[in-house]
């Protein structure tokens, strides 16, 4: 009887450690050099490489591997690619996440604008801001930038 109670202790105890994630990190998806960008707001969860391009789908832009800020981008529209579809629904103040390595970064959406394509942005040099980007579905002669400050890091 001590026995079954013991192994039903550990059997539960098992479960609860396998099935708890408090940083919700899908470990068979995970790697040290991809990033994982979670907005819970619009439920994106999408894991991309340090090294991938808009052909599959985010890219991230040179400027961020040399310490500048972490810039983005992603398609819109409609196919498989279009990752970026639902970033019209951001809001000032909604969260973004940003899972790499042993941290995670929270960026808090100060900004979201309509600018048109191939015009000058400023960008500041601070690695402490994030910008998402893509083209706005509903006139094509635009980009959409969503702007982010870095308002918490957790290291794990």
């Amino acid at each position: 009887m001590k026995l079954k109670i013991i192994f039903l202790l550990s059997l539960k105890i098992l479960l609860c450690l396998l099935c708890f994630n408090p940083l919700n990190i899908k470990e068979n998806n995970y790697y040290s050099n991809g990033y994982h960008l979670i907005i819970d707001s619009i439920n994106m969860d999408i894991f991309f490489e340090e090294n991938s391009t808009l052909n599959e789908g985010l890219e991230l832009h040179e400027i961020s591997k040399n310490n500048g800020p972490l810039i983005i981008s992603g398609h819109s529209g409609t196919g498989s690619l279009a990752l970026f579809n639902d970033l019209e629904y951001l809001e000032k103040g909604m969260i973004i996440k940003i899972i790499h390595e042993n941290y995670q970064k929270e960026y808090k959406i100060i900004d979201v604008i309509s600018y048109e394509k191939f015009s000058k942005v400023n960008i500041p040099d601070d690695n402490s801001y994030l910008y998402l980007i893509t083209c706005d579905k509903y006139d094509m002669q635009k980009q959409l930038i969503i702007d982010a400050k870095l308002a918490n890091i957790i290291y794990f």
